[in-house]
């Protein structure tokens, strides 16, 4: 599935970026030596324009055409039912 993921370095890091917060409440040693692993397919990068903060949409590459879940058009919904901002 990766060589179908677009934009993999960031989606990736946002990934195991969550996996290392959770480690740090809750500690497991076996599933820590797994993300190491991991961290070492993707290379550092920062995050970019798609970073919404609490998710990084995934760019997928299918049969049909490219996808990006979730949509924009989503998120700006949801962006304004969970924040208290206008709905578009």
């Amino acid at each position: 599935m990766a060589r179908r993921v677009l934009n993999l370095p960031e989606w990736g890091r946002h990934v195991t970026e969550a996996m290392r917060q959770r480690f740090r409440a809750s500690p497991d040693p076996q599933q820590e030596k797994l993300l190491a692993e991991l961290e070492t397919c993707l290379p550092n990068v920062r995050p970019g324009p798609d970073c919404l903060g609490f998710a990084v949409p995934l760019r997928l590459r299918t049969g049909a055409g490219d996808l990006r879940l979730p949509h924009p058009d989503h998120v700006r919904h949801l962006d304004g039912r969970v924040f208290g901002g206008a709905t578009r």
